[in-house]
């Protein structure tokens, strides 16, 4: 197959990739909808997936369909558009992590707590801890 302009990689590439890209994404969507998602993760996640499908478009087009010789400004355009997106991307995924951390020091928090109360509980209630003999 024959281009009609010199691109970096021909659509019969670029199109099926983006296509399997898209329907990965759409999965990943569904899937954060079940219950057992925390809700601040569902939204950071589903909000990279939006800018993942934002970008898609521009960067399949910037490799497949725009020569540069031929169509600079539209070259340009598209691979700036792809660019932020990448940048977008990046700025969520750091999100992403701070909220992953901040759920992680709540859970530990949560334990901590959890732990230096279970010895007053069993003082309270007269029993011994586990493994220990009464005798």
């Amino acid at each position: 197959m024959t281009t009609l302009a010199a691109v970096h990689l021909p659509p019969l590439l670029t199109l099926p990739v983006a296509a399997l890209v898209v329907v990965w994404a759409l999965w990943y969507w569904t899937r954060l909808g079940r219950s057992d998602t925390p809700r601040s993760r569902r939204w950071v996640r589903r909000a990279s997936i939006l800018v993942v499908l934002a970008g898609m478009p521009a960067l399949v087009r910037g490799t497949s369909f725009v020569d540069p010789r031929i169509a600079p400004r539209a070259y340009a355009e598209a691979w700036t558009v792809a660019i932020a997106a990448l940048f977008l991307l990046v700025v969520v995924a750091v999100l992403d992590a701070g909220n992953s951390v901040r759920m992680h020091v709540r859970a530990r928090a949560t334990l901590m707590r959890e732990e230096l109360l279970r010895p007053q509980r069993r003082a309270s209630s007269g029993s011994s801890p586990a493994g220990e003999d009464e005798s």
